[in-house]
């Protein structure tokens, strides 16, 4: 996947073929997305249904997958 830094965390989310990755990156692809992105198991990015707001306002260096009660759980 196209980005302009670094991905410093990944973490599998629930659903199988998709994953959440945090780092120094402010884009993915021509999408913005402050230090935190959800792509698929092919590396395309996974927009639909994942809102990160105005992401974060530094690295994003570790990343747990979405359990029951937490934001991003299925």
């Amino acid at each position: 996947v196209e980005h302009n830094g670094s991905i410093l965390a990944i973490a599998r989310s629930s659903v199988a073929t998709q994953y959440y990755i945090g780092g120094t990156f402010t884009k993915i692809g021509t999408a913005s997305y402050s230090g935190i992105a959800r792509i698929n198991a092919d590396l395309t990015l996974a927009s639909s249904g994942f809102t990160v707001g105005s992401g974060f306002d530094g690295p994003v260096r570790a990343s747990l997958p979405p359990s029951a009660g937490r934001p991003g759980a299925s």
